[in-house]
């Protein structure tokens, strides 16, 4: 680690990037020619992963909270007050509800329980599709989930659902739409944004809690 922090100019994640665009985006050969392109400087992936930061923080942090705690609102007031409650299924809910709703606005199609559980379902066979080992045959129910959940991002792109998002989405939207590719290219992009947001936010959450719901002096 410390001859990393030494060498920051040398150590760099652009193959680690560019693995992902492959096997997890399954970007085509010619747009991940552009996305990896370091002739000019940093690839457009570096600049996105640079980029980042800064929409992730003050005023635009700030507004995507928001919108997120509003939402966690609105499902914890719709809670059945007398029936027996999977914790972590109505978490695994409640927080990939309001993290999608906050980032990518209200034409998300996470509010779809069908596109919800279909992450769901590419996320926990994801390993799969990253040995890249034939995947459309050793990891059918992998494959055809994310080839479903592009399908309605894209459509979300189609429909201009990036414009109500949050600026991490414009920023990603105009740097993928600048490098060349096309919506469903896009849409396929957008994957390990997505895994990024919720799959360690969700057991996180069930952790907390676990721990806080079986101490009963903590809700005393």
């Amino acid at each position: 680690m410390r001859a990393a922090q030494k060498h920051p100019t040398i150590i760099t994640l652009e193959p680690l990037f560019e693995l992902a665009q492959k096997r997890v985006c399954q970007t085509p050969g010619d747009s991940l020619g552009r996305l990896c392109d370091q002739s000019c400087g940093p690839s457009p992936l570096s600049r996105i992963a640079h980029h980042t930061t800064p929409v992730l923080a003050g005023k635009y942090l700030d507004r995507m909270n928001e919108i997120m705690l509003r939402g966690l609102l609105a499902i914890v007031n719709d809670m059945d007050n007398d029936g027996t409650v999977d914790l972590n299924a109505w978490l695994r809910h409640a927080v990939t509800i309001a993290s999608i709703n906050a980032t990518y606005g209200t034409l998300n199609p996470f509010k779809r329980r069908h596109i919800e559980d279909t992450f769901w379902k590419l996320q926990r066979n994801m390993s799969l599709l990253l040995a890249n080992i034939v995947p459309w045959l050793i990891a059918p129910k992998a494959w055809n989930a994310r080839k479903d959940l592009c399908a309605a991002l894209k459509n979300y792109f189609d429909l201009g659902g990036h414009e109500d998002g949050s600026e991490l989405i414009a920023m990603r939207y105009s740097s993928f739409l600048g490098a060349g590719l096309t919506h469903e290219e896009i849409a396929y992009s957008e994957i390990p944004l997505v895994v990024g947001l919720l799959t360690n936010t969700v057991p996180a959450a069930f952790w907390v809690h676990f721990e806080l719901l079986s101490r009963p002096k903590l809700l005393g």
